[in-house]
């Protein structure tokens, strides 16, 4: 399995960005963050997910991690992983690229997320910074979003 990860993540095919194990231990719990990329998505695949409270609060969604499922999320909006059991989950966390820009366009975009992070938090290693904290209006959009899928649902 590492040596397929590694080389899916040396590999420049425009659609895997990259791929690692994601480790949630029992009590995680994540505070509200954005992801500001825009121009990928993350996916999980649920190897050992314990049974219980282990879910990604997205919207005004509780999405639950499956052990052999596959879910992808748009990071984009506000959200927050938590794990309330007394096991870790694992899973297989694979980012791909969104077909919406050149390749080039989104390496330097990222390059200036990254050093943009670093400036912000140089202990965060370009993970975290304070640009990833939720602003106002990601509360406005993440409402609105909510509030057309419930209109679209009772108009049928």
């Amino acid at each position: 399995m590492a040596e397929a990860i590694k080389k899916i993540n040396l590999s420049n095919d425009n659609i895997l960005r990259n791929v690692y194990f994601g480790i949630f231990h029992p009590g995680l719990d994540i505070k509200l963050h954005v992801n500001y990329n825009h121009h990928t998505n993350r996916g999980y695949l649920g190897l050992i997910v314990p049974e219980g409270d282990v879910a990604m609060k997205i919207c005004h969604d509780k999405l639950y991690w499956e052990e052999g499922k596959f879910m992808i999320l748009d990071h984009s909006y506000p959200h927050c992983p938590h794990n309330y059991t007394d096991y870790d989950r694992v899973v297989l966390v694979v980012d791909f690229f969104k077909p919406d820009r050149p390749r080039e366009e989104v390496a330097k975009f990222e390059q200036e997320q990254v050093r943009q992070r670093m400036e912000d938090n140089p202990y965060s290693l370009g993970v975290f910074g304070k640009s990833d904290r939720v602003k106002t209006e990601d509360f406005i959009k993440y409402g609105l979003a909510h509030q057309l899928e419930w209109d679209k649902a009772l108009d049928k």
